[in-house]
């Protein structure tokens, strides 16, 4: 596009005055050319995108303080720290789509490998009946049901984006997303509870 030229024709000729210390006044008009240049790159989002994303982040806070809160209530400590992890990276994502509506889109390496990869040790046996174990399922139980209807929210509103950039970083959450489901699964299966 002619802009996305017009910024590295503007990239070129300042490495130029870098390379000249007799152009240094003119170096400094030039940056703060290139620095306004940089505003106009900012994504610009329609209404409808706008409230899509602040929908998106009203889920997430809401699962940030579910995990928060779940945490200090589970009785095993394996549990306790896998809601931990989850918390973070919620609160992960909360902050991603907050850099969204200011109009950047950051880079989202989708971490695909955290339900594959794990495996949680057994606290509860099958036979096991205690009121801690019963604690803990029904948390595990009520965060899975969490984790599959904000996958869905994130797969049903990715293709509401103009922008692909953007639809890349939808779909990568709704994949972390899963993977939240999956390590709470696991957990659940491996303690004696599905």
């Amino acid at each position: 596009t002619p802009c996305t030229h017009t910024y590295f024709v503007c990239i070129a000729k300042m490495s130029l005055y870098i390379k000249n210390p007799s152009r240094n006044y003119s170096f400094r008009r030039f940056r703060e050319y290139i620095n306004k240049k940089q505003e106009d790159f900012k994504m610009v989002l329609e209404q409808k995108e706008m409230d899509v994303i602040k929908e998106l982040q009203t889920q997430e806070k809401s699962c940030v303080e579910k995990y928060r809160r779940y945490k200090e209530q589970a009785c095993d400590m394996e549990l306790k720290n896998l809601f931990g992890k989850i918390e973070k990276l919620e609160q992960k994502h909360y902050d991603t789509l907050g850099k969204v509506l200011e109009g950047e889109v950051p880079e989202c390496n989708c971490n695909d490998d955290d339900g594959k990869n794990y495996e949680p040790p057994v606290t509860y046996t099958q036979a096991d009946n205690s009121e801690d174990k019963k604690t803990d399922c029904f948390l595990v139980t009520d965060c899975i049901g969490t984790e599959k209807m904000v996958s869905s929210e994130y797969n049903s509103k990715v293709f509401r984006f103009a922008n692909a950039a953007l639809r890349k970083l939808m779909a990568d959450i709704q994949i972390e997303e899963q993977n939240h489901a999956e390590m709470l699964y696991k957990y659940k299966t491996a303690n004696g509870m599905a």
